[in-house]
């Protein structure tokens, strides 16, 4: 199959050799914009997600993506660095953490998850709660609640912080060592 048209095709390359270089060139240039403009790729550093996504694991995660409660995202943090959580609120709500109450409210409501972790406000936090999330805003949460490094910390993330909507994780390319560490184990 020839990409360029006949008459282009013989006057410009005519050896079998540049025909060939320059298929490669235009497919590696449309991988390069489909990388750059549609997917990212993820490798999870930490057990922030554990047990959905573990240390080491490759996340796929579309660039162009309307986001809802319990997508996996990929942002960034106000540092800059690159994590991965779930969306636990979105542009205006308003998310607490009642005073006594183990876990988090959204709209006044309780939140049941099928994660296992107690979801409590870290002694850390500098961010006032109750907090109405404004247009573009959106409350992040790590699965490992242990491991309060996400909005609970410092606050909502901007839309444009947030890179994409995780499609698939796989793999486990780290070790039990971080789950081990981090109380979490694999069972």
């Amino acid at each position: 199959m020839d990409i360029l048209p006949k008459s282009l095709n013989h006057k410009i390359v005519g050896s079998p050799v540049m025909r060939l270089t320059l298929k490669i060139i235009i497919l590696a240039g449309i991988a390069w914009l489909v990388c750059s403009y549609m997917i990212g790729f993820y490798r999870m550093p930490s057990n922030a997600m554990f047990p959905g996504v573990r240390d080491g694991d490759l996340c796929i995660y579309y660039r162009r993506q309307s986001l809802s409660v319990s997508d996996v995202v990929v942002y960034r943090d106000p540092d800059g660095q690159l994590r991965a959580g779930r969306v636990a609120g979105i542009p205006g709500q308003v998310i607490d953490f009642p005073e006594g109450f183990k876990g988090y409210t959204v709209n006044d409501y309780s939140q049941f998850e099928d994660i296992p972790y107690e979801t409590i406000l870290p002694e850390t936090s500098k961010e006032l709660f109750p907090m109405e999330l404004g247009t573009n805003e959106y409350f992040i949460l790590n699965d490992y609640r242990v491991n309060a490094n996400d909005s609970r910390t410092y606050g909502a993330v901007k839309e444009d912080a947030i890179c994409g909507k995780s499609y698939s994780c796989s793999g486990h390319g780290g070790s039990d060592e971080g789950h081990k560490k981090s109380g979490a184990s694999g069972q």
